[in-house]
């Protein structure tokens, strides 16, 4: 197996792994890799590589949540059949959607930083009518 792919598996089994804490990438070469300087870590990858690295530990990791997720839902709809209205609002939320919340919302204008468009927005609450 090559460097590369020896490495490649190495860093997303421990993005993988819920219990870790998401690392930045000198902590990747330094603690996970184990190289000397920061500098090693961009002679096997490329930013690219290094960013669908993170992502394919991301999604491994949120695989690792699914049973952990099934039992918390379980345990909070046998919370809301207990009369818990808190929890029957989130149960409600997680498995319809959201609720809308009578929100206006006004857009003021658009602004272009480092190519990412980014929307301003002001959301106040709706007023009842009488």
């Amino acid at each position: 197996m090559r460097a590369f792919d020896r490495h490649r598996n190495t860093i997303i089994e421990f993005i993988a792994d819920p219990d870790n804490d998401f690392p930045s990438r000198s902590e990747i070469a330094l603690v996970i890799l184990n190289y000397k300087d920061v500098s090693s870590l961009y002679r096997i990858f490329t930013k690219e590589e290094l960013t669908q690295i993170e992502a394919d530990g991301l999604a491994a990791r949120r695989k690792r949540y699914t049973k952990k997720l099934a039992r918390i839902d379980d345990a909070m709809i046998k919370e809301a059949e207990g009369g818990n209205h808190a929890a029957a609002k989130l149960i409600y939320e997680r498995i319809e959607g959201a609720v809308e919340q009578g929100v206006n919302v006004h857009h003021s204008g658009n602004v272009l930083e480092d190519g990412i468009q980014i929307s301003f927005v002001k959301a106040e609450k709706k007023k009842d009518k009488d």
